[in-house]
């Protein structure tokens, strides 16, 4: 008998139930029925199993991709890693299908017999088997990825570390770079230097052999000279032998002259004797705090001194300048032509700086008084001032230190430059100017300059043929001009707006060359990167607090000094003695060379000693010199030797006369209307 299962499956009927239809058909139902309740927590398991797998997956993946960004010499052995899982997860999916399968086809055939029930059930055991086997595979997998995890935890840390040891390496490679560009750039300096003291020792050579050959020829002239003085010397005995004579006939007259024309003799002759003023009674008032040196050279020579570390007002200058010979000043005094005519003995003036527009010139000039500067001392001290605050300005120094006075700390190289290949546009090529010139192009700049005469260019330096062409090229623009009216507010809005955008502005030539509220509206606008300023139009008579006031307070990467561009104790010591030896030269010789007003007559002095020196200080009008050589021709006198010169309204000649008719001289010419004053040295 054949039972026929739903599948269309069937068996032979065989043992003791192969007879009865119904027991076989119960047992049947019993198994099947027994079997799905068995068969369904282990189909609930295999699913479990697949969520579990399906999420070892996407955390695998989760740690493929980490690991992927962070450790990149990791992904040989994740991937390595991933194909291991992913063989495994297809074995076990492949083993859950035939599984399925093989229950699927047991569930058919467990319905026919008690030999496929046993089938199935070994087959079941079977499965279990390899299910336990399956969840060891994946514990162990489990512990693979955490050996995994701590292995990609050290190289994260060991990559970090990395990190931080390259950065570490660059900041000393690029500290390695800046100390080698520097000694670079020093060793171009010291080879510059070397060059420039060689070609300085070569010149000294030659020098040195022109001065050997100089004193050779001179001691040849001196021994000419000592001969032709022996001779001298001779003749002068006997001639002094006649004035003996002469003087002892002239005794015998005197003696035989009446007694008032005898008292008119001796006060001519005690006249001639003492000409000149003397020194000890000469009075010099110098102010603002001149240096020790300048003092010094003329309390030396005999001078009464007075030194004062303040300027004066005008008031206070009216009292001191009754009685005053010479007046010496700086920056800050102001000597009006008020001051200049109240004076009654004022022969000359100084001014130990630069500038002297402090003072009346032309006041002065029509006065007869001489005004003197030192033009030449500070330039070095103005120029290396100038390039100080150019560096100052390109690093934002003056920011920098204004917020960490604050206490604030902001580090950064935006908006910070180096001036090596930046371009310097120079507004005035005088002493300064030319200087700066120089150490600019010393330190990698390239220099064009501007100047209303063609100048000689100092280096590689180029002469622009205008100021706004200059003022469009430049990065950086530097003022060193003159007092004059054509220079006055030359630099306003119009000449700003042609400077390059971000670029520089410094001026510390005068205050009044520039319109300060435009320049404080190009630094607000951010039209101008930055700005320095050492002059301005309205400067403080005195050093104090509360005392300044200017629309540049408070600008951006804007630096101001005090007018202190020659301010150095080097530039004040040479400044003291260049003007002290003019003022003396002025005083014991008459000689007003380098004067700012005055004609420049320097003439040597008479050996012979024979002669006085007259100081004529006349009106420039036609027909003076011939008043004047009237006056000498009627009074007999014999001129030596004469020096004239002339400037503006002014005329000056200092002629050597002899000495009978010196006095006789003076007498006349200080009656002449046109002749402003008239003094006798020596």
């Amino acid at each position: 008998m054949v039972i026929q299962d739903d599948d269309g499956l069937g068996s032979a009927d065989s043992g003791p139930m192969g007879g009865g239809g119904d027991n076989s058909e119960m047992f049947r139902k019993f198994v099947q029925e027994h079997f799905k309740a068995f068969l369904k927590p282990v189909a609930q398991h295999v699913e479990d199993i697949r969520t579990d797998l399906s999420d070892l997956r996407s955390l695998v993946k989760s740690i493929n991709a980490s690991f992927s960004e962070r450790v990149g010499m990791d992904e040989a052995k994740l991937a390595k890693t991933m194909q291991d899982l992913a063989s495994l997860g297809a074995e076990h999916d492949k083993e859950s299908s035939n599984r399925a399968n093989d229950m699927a086809t047991m569930s058919r055939r467990l319905g026919s017999t008690e030999g496929a029930c046993q089938a199935a059930t070994v087959s079941v055991q079977q499965m279990e088997v390899r299910m336990d086997a399956t969840v060891n595979g994946l514990e162990a997998m489990k512990q693979a990825l955490e050996n995994s995890t701590s292995n990609a935890n050290r190289l994260q840390l060991k990559h970090w570390q990395t990190q931080s040891l390259a950065q570490k390496l660059e900041s000393t490679l690029a500290e390695l770079k800046d100390e080698h560009l520097a000694l670079c750039e020093r060793h171009t300096t010291l080879v510059r230097s070397l060059n420039q003291t060689q070609q300085g020792a070569d010149s000294q050579r030659l020098t040195l052999g022109a001065l050997n050959s100089k004193v050779e020829s001179t001691d040849k002239k001196t021994a000419e000279q000592v001969d032709s003085l022996s001779n001298r010397m001779l003749v002068l005995d006997r001639a002094f032998s006649k004035v003996k004579d002469v003087q002892l006939e002239q005794s015998k007259e005197v003696m035989a002259m009446p007694a008032e024309l005898k008292r008119k003799r001796e006060t001519e002759e005690e006249v001639i004797e003492t000409t000149s003023f003397p020194k000890n009674k000469i009075n010099i008032l110098l102010l603002e705090g001149v240096s020790a040196r300048g003092i010094k050279m003329l309390q030396d020579a005999g001078f009464q001194v007075e030194a004062l570390k303040t300027a004066l007002t005008e008031e206070e200058l009216l009292v001191k300048i009754k009685g005053l010979h010479i007046l010496g000043i700086r920056s800050k005094t102001q000597v009006s032509k008020k001051v200049i005519e109240a004076s009654d003995k004022l022969l000359a003036m100084a001014c130990f700086c630069i500038g002297t527009d402090q003072i009346d010139l032309k006041a002065a000039q029509d006065n007869g008084i001489p005004v003197f500067n030192a033009p030449f001392a500070n330039t070095r001290s103005v120029a290396e001032l100038i390039i100080g605050n150019i560096v100052g300005l390109s690093r934002k120094i003056g920011d920098c230190t204004a917020a960490m006075h604050r206490g604030a700390w902001f580090k950064q190289a935006i908006g910070c430059f180096e001036i090596r290949g930046k371009t310097l546009g120079i507004v005035g090529y005088g002493h300064i100017g030319a200087q700066v010139s120089v150490l600019a192009e010393s330190m990698g700049m390239k220099v064009v300059y501007w100047d209303v005469i063609p100048k000689l260019p100092m280096g590689n330096a180029t002469q622009i043929s205008t100021l706004n062409e200059l003022l469009a090229h430049s990065d950086f623009v530097s003022l060193h001009v003159p007092n004059l009216p054509s220079t006055k507010n030359m630099i306003g809005k119009e000449q700003f707006a042609q400077m390059k955008k971000g670029s520089f502005f410094l001026n510390a030539s005068r205050g009044n060359v520039v319109v300060i509220p435009d320049l404080a509206a190009a630094l607000k606008s951010e039209h101008l990167r930055g700005a320095y300023v050492d002059v301005f139009p309205t400067e403080p008579g005195k050093n104090g607090e509360n005392l300044f006031e200017s629309e540049l307070r408070g600008c951006p990467n804007t630096l101001m000094t005090p007018h202190v561009g020659g301010s150095t104790e080097e530039a004040q010591a040479m400044i003291g003695e260049e003007v002290a030896a003019a003022l003396l030269k002025c005083i014991n010789e008459g000689s007003t060379y380098g004067a700012v007003n005055f004609p420049e007559v320097d003439m040597k002095k008479d050996g012979t000693m024979a002669t006085h020196r007259l100081l004529i200080i006349h009106e420039n009008t036609p027909g003076v010199m011939s008043s004047i050589n009237n006056v000498f021709t009627e009074a007999k006198a014999n001129i030596c030797q004469q020096f004239l010169n002339t400037k503006g309204s002014v005329g000056y000649v200092v002629m050597d006369i002899n000495v009978e008719a010196s006095m006789e001289v003076k007498k006349k010419l200080a009656n002449m209307d046109t002749v402003l004053k008239v003094r006798v040295l020596y």
